[in-house]
């Protein structure tokens, strides 16, 4: 199932209009994609933060949308070839802009800049546990304090090949490869992190948070900030930096 669910079909599948086909195939790749799965959820933060008579109007204003379109396709039929999956794709974009006007916050605009908000959270106190007895770890430490994150990306990959259960090393490869612009490989390192090694979950989840800041999705890091439980030691942090992803 492709990764591009509109508003409309999260909207059928938790109401229950969706039809059983639909259902199961929606149900299957909820189960096997998490990105899938952090969407559902954040939509659905969404959904109950609209107030019953906003999401009345926003639903008329999205089918009154939707029927001016399909008057636009009937009328250009007769003389040009429609693209039906573009006019699909701009029918949501618009459906997004109508929501983003109903709930404060969601609009770029009033979202602090990201590039500044990752500058003021990226703050990586990484000390790699065996450093005192490995002459290797001890000059990464030193290029992770300086800053040299480009010079300690290679000494990072060659002693992660050679240890690969060291979950301080992939966790400071990480922090390695975003700060040098390698964001995609910061994010499947991540993903290996929280995934072989539980007890840096939250501090994978955080991470992945200020990734997807980096990114500019906005959205993404406010579902994974909203991961992080309570019990974690970055669950302040989180509380801290998602006002300033609402406002």
């Amino acid at each position: 199932m492709s990764n591009e669910i509109t508003y409309e079909k999260w909207e059928e599948y938790l109401s229950g209009s969706l039809d059983l086909e639909e259902k199961n195939q929606l149900d299957t790749a909820l189960q096997a994609n998490e990105g899938l799965r952090q969407q559902l959820a954040l939509y659905q933060e969404v959904r109950a933060a609209i107030q019953d008579e906003q999401l009345t109007s926003f639903r008329q204003t999205l089918q009154q949308v939707q029927q001016e379109q399909k008057a636009v396709v009937v009328q250009k039929q007769k003389t040009l070839s429609i693209n039906y999956r573009w006019i699909a794709i701009a029918a949501t974009v618009i459906g997004l802009a109508v929501l983003a006007w109903l709930i404060p916050g969601i609009t770029s605009s009033g979202v602090a800049d990201p590039s500044q908000l990752y500058a003021q959270y990226a703050q990586h106190e990484i000390s790699l546990q065996e450093m005192s007895t490995d002459p290797t770890l001890g000059a990464i430490q030193a290029l992770l304090e300086g800053k040299k994150y480009e010079e300690a990306l290679p000494l990072l990959t060659s002693y992660l090949s050679a240890h690969p259960e060291a979950a301080d090393v992939l966790l400071a490869q990480a922090v390695a490869q975003l700060e040098t612009g390698k964001t995609e490989q910061a994010l499947q390192t991540l993903d290996v992190l929280e995934s072989d090694h539980p007890i840096y979950g939250n501090e994978a989840k955080w991470y992945r948070a200020l990734a997807y800041l980096k990114k500019g999705e906005i959205m993404e890091a406010r579902a994974a900030l909203l991961t992080i439980p309570d019990s974690s030691s970055r669950f302040e942090d989180a509380q801290e930096l998602l006002p300033k992803l609402r406002n």
